[in-house]
């Protein structure tokens, strides 16, 4: 109803001029990054899969850790790199004698490309992590049957990346998805998005309807890529044909070795290592009165923890609830409905937070009149209903997953002697459940803490974490003053990415 009410701007304007090229800015982003992740997840999927050389079971472990970066983040770090004033073209110039920039070109890392580059090297695990599990157990048996008439090329070209494909465009979709939901990112490299546009549209013009109807257009793009995502894993099954067996890996030696090793480790480098080593070089440098203040680092660090243990909390419950209802009523309209209540994860933060915020402004307005803090609690509340809207899908569907290898008999067996479903859940379920449960709750909490558009356009005043606190500082051109909350982020997303990629 509020894309309907009047427009601050022309709507001519809007439609000719606004639309058009954020529309197009934003399909060509979440295409190139897609893209960039397919190529690098696909190809170092396989080399880790299919082949032994020296270092390769260390990566098979460690690639997915660059998605414990998040994309903005990087962003920033590769902007104070690279840009004109950065350490490297300033190493150049003075290696070179180059005077100005005229007498040399250098890519603009704040441009397109460099979004799409940024978020291909931080995004590519959700490819790496599908299209390994499907490269190992999938059909090992005919991929072996290919190598032995043509090589491992023909095995990868004719049997492995056909059968791949169902869960390379799964995560594929994933990656659309979330660079989709970006806005840290695109803002610092300048490029002009749907979420960007209705972030400026309603904070700093104040003109919500605009707002609005650019969050319907980004509700198509959403809903595209959330059919993209559903068709995909609708395939996936045929992975696992074959998945009592597994590929058997080749040795490589010599310039076969290196290559393979240098392919698979360049993207964990410049996606984690070299990330991650600026950020301490920074902390190390940066003189010690620059650095925040232990009190500034630990108010926000406690707050992200308590909003991700909050929400972790809150997630596990409803997805355990959704599931095993999933599971009692197994009709047509139980599998709409939650097909409906966990398509969250495909929609903006920036759609999401202004879809929450604009009806229950009014609320907020009643709310306010009885003090600071129940104006508090309904800001928190108001935060954990988008935080379940946006990751309820994480833990539901590792959860989906796990009751599936429950055999339904056990079900049947404890009811024929009484026991009512909720006893059923609490003494057959939950116990065989506990890890899948606890990583899901785990990497929800991590994606909470590390969320920046909901928690940028929901939070309350003051309610600065982790993510706030880097986006503000970065923002201003204060790098060195964000390292510290930057590793700390870092830090807290490690061990729940490396077990996701485990369980997954």
């Amino acid at each position: 109803m509020l894309a309907l009410e009047p427009l601050e701007i022309p709507f001519r304007h809007l439609l000719s001029v606004f639309l058009p090229g954020h529309a197009a800015r934003t399909l060509a982003l979440i295409t190139g990054a897609a893209f960039g992740a397919i190529l690098i997840g696909t190809s170092a999927a396989w080399l880790t899969s299919a082949f032994r050389f020296p270092g390769s079971l260390i990566l098979r472990w460690t690639l997915p850790l660059p998605l414990a970066i998040p994309p903005y983040l990087a962003a920033y770090i590769y902007a104070e790199m690279l840009d004109y004033a950065g350490p490297v073209q300033t190493s150049l110039r003075r290696l070179m004698g180059w005077q100005s920039p005229a007498d040399y070109l250098f890519p603009d890392i704040r441009s397109l490309w460099g979004g799409i580059a940024i978020l291909s090297l931080t995004l590519y695990p959700y490819v790496y992590v599908a299209a390994q599990t499907a490269f190992s157990r999938g059909a090992a048996g005919l991929m072996q049957a290919a190598r032995t008439m043509g090589g491992s090329w023909r095995s990868f070209r004719a049997v492995a990346l056909p059968l791949a494909r169902p869960a390379i465009a799964a995560g594929a979709a994933l990656v659309m998805m979330e660079a989709l939901n970006d806005i840290g990112l695109a803002e610092h490299l300048g490029i002009r998005t749907l979420s960007v546009g209705i972030y400026h549209l309603w904070f700093e013009r104040g003109d919500l309807a605009a707002a609005a109807l650019l969050a319907l257009l980004t509700l198509l793009f959403a809903a595209a890529l959330l059919a993209l995502e559903r068709r995909a894993r609708a395939g996936r099954r045929f992975d696992d044909s074959d998945a009592k067996n597994r590929l058997a890996p080749q040795r490589l030696t010599g310039k076969a070795a290196f290559w393979a090793w240098l392919v698979s480790a360049l993207p964990l480098a410049l996606g984690f290592l070299l990330p991650a080593a600026a950020l301490i070089t920074m902390s190390a440098s940066a003189r010690w009165d620059s650095l925040p203040p232990l009190a500034e680092l630990f108010a926000p660090s406690l707050r992200s923890l308590f909003l991700g243990a909050l929400g972790a909390a809150f997630l596990a419950v409803a997805a355990t609830l959704l599931a095993y209802g999933g599971r009692l009523l197994p009709q047509k309209l139980t599998r709409a409905a939650l097909l409906f209540g966990t398509m969250g994860y495909a929609l903006p933060g920036a759609v999401i937070g202004l879809g929450i915020a604009l009806p229950l402004s009014y609320a907020g307005a009643l709310i306010a009149d009885f003090g600071v803090s129940s104006w508090l609690v309904f800001s928190v509340a108001i935060l954990l209903l988008a935080y379940a809207i946006r990751f309820l899908a994480l833990p539901y569907r590792l959860l989906e997953a796990g009751f599936a290898r429950i055999p339904p008999s056990l079900d049947q067996a404890a009811s024929m002697v009484g026991k009512s479903p909720a006893a059923i859940l609490s003494a057959i379920h939950l116990p065989q459940l506990a890890a899948v449960l606890a990583g899901g709750a785990l990497f929800a909490a991590i994606e909470i803490m590390r969320e920046l558009p909901i928690t940028l356009f929901l939070r309350p005043l003051g309610f600065e974490t982790l993510a706030i606190q880097i986006y503000a500082r970065a923002d201003a051109g204060h790098l060195e003053e964000a390292a510290l909350p930057a590793l700390v982020l870092i830090l807290l997303g490690l061990f729940p990415t490396y077990f996701w990629a485990r369980r997954l």
